[in-house]
């Protein structure tokens, strides 16, 4: 690489240095090592802005707002699609183990249920900032989801915005994610707004 690019070998392991930072390469040791190019991922770009949120002072409060204009938005673009095998996998991911009725398996199916419901949206752009948003915000929120006897409605929730995407229903689609996110916002600044005003932080 250093006589490919004609470059040092200090710029070099700086390069990929930043590179492994942001998550684009992985250096891996040992014989038959170096720099691998990694996949693009939202938590990355998460980790990434998570340092340019917080030079901007902004608030986690900001962070679940844009969430809410911008997971409605391509809930109905994955509504005007409405494929198959995204929609096998939302189901996959509502209709996982209910005997686990742990916290972290229920932030983690909830997780699974949005990032697969962007994806589906068909805009790889707009996918990658809302996914990274929500990975921000769910890297804050452990404690802050909804109570064990609110989760069935949740599940509902969730069931009700992939049959909206399933019958290409786009305005239903979009409605149900609004209300969805603006009944647990409404269940943050009830239970948490201490934390909705904190500073996004780097991490």
């Amino acid at each position: 690489m250093i006589a490919e690019h004609n470059v040092a070998r200090a710029s070099l392991r700086e390069a990929l240095r930043i590179l492994e930072v942001q998550g684009l390469v992985v250096i891996r040791g040992g014989p038959g090592g170096g720099p691998v190019v990694g996949g693009a991922s939202a938590s990355d770009f998460a980790k990434m802005a998570t340092l340019h949120l917080q030079a901007a002072g902004s608030t986690f409060r900001e962070l679940v707002n844009a969430r809410l204009v911008l997971e409605p938005v391509l809930v109905a673009e994955a509504a005007k699609r409405a494929e198959p095998e995204v929609i096998a996998e939302m189901r996959t991911a509502v209709g996982g183990d209910i005997s686990d009725t742990s916290s972290s398996t229920y932030i983690r199916r909830a997780s699974d249920f949005h990032t697969i419901v962007l994806s589906g949206s068909g805009n790889s752009v707009l996918t990658l900032v809302a996914t990274s948003i929500k990975e921000a915000w769910y890297g804050r929120v452990t404690g802050m989801m909804f109570p064990d006897d609110e989760r069935d409605h949740v599940e509902s929730d969730h069931s009700a915005i992939i049959d909206a995407i399933e019958a290409h229903d786009a305005p239903r689609a979009e409605a149900l994610m609004r209300r969805h996110l603006e009944e647990y916002v409404r269940y943050c600044e009830l239970r948490y707004p201490g934390v909705l005003d904190e500073i996004v932080e780097w991490r």
